[in-house]
């Protein structure tokens, strides 16, 4: 599976295109329950955009200052709102993990997955606590293929739990987080 959004160096893209209010809420809500640290450039867009995230602001800086400034402070993810080289109408985000370096693409696709699907990354924020039990029960899932079956899947799956899914037969899910 390769990656929708992000490409070689963040997710970049006019604003009012792809860049709007909507669009990086989703971005901030697949970062929920990480500990941030924000930097931008000079671009207009940044004033709107920055206050989106639940992050620290150290305001405008190079994004080697804000990737040395995620390590520092030992945030689990920093988030630079830039779009470098391009236009002035155009911005984007480029996220770092917490020693400092780009997000692998494992983690980039994880990401999308959060940014796609919203109502996932709040169960499993809201959850979370769920992740820490040693002992987990076995969960049969029963969704019969309705509207909640891959989101239910996914949610457990993230949660750490074994389950047992009886609308596609009964075939054992193993994930490991």
């Amino acid at each position: 599976m390769g990656l929708k959004y992000f490409g070689t160096d963040g997710i970049r893209g006019k604003v009012g295109d792809l860049i709007t209010p909507s669009f990086i809420k989703r971005i901030a809500n697949a970062l929920q329950g990480k500990s941030a640290i924000i930097g931008h450039d000079t671009r207009e867009s940044c004033k709107w955009i920055v206050p989106i995230f639940n992050a620290e602001n150290v305001g405008v800086v190079t994004t080697a200052q804000l990737a040395f400034l995620t390590l520092y402070h030992k945030a689990d993810v920093g988030i630079m709102v830039t779009a470098s080289h391009n236009p002035p109408e155009w911005n984007g985000i480029k996220l770092f993990d917490s020693s400092g370096e780009k997000l692998g693409d494992q983690e980039l696709i994880e990401i999308e997955k959060r940014i796609d699907n919203p109502w996932q990354a709040h169960l499993i924020k809201h959850f979370e606590f769920l992740k820490s039990w040693e002992d987990k029960p076995k969960v049969l899932i029963d969704c019969v293929n309705g509207s909640g079956a891959e989101n239910a899947k996914v949610v457990f799956g993230e949660l750490g739990f074994e389950f047992v899914d009886l609308s596609t037969g009964g075939e054992i899910n193993e994930v490991a987080i």
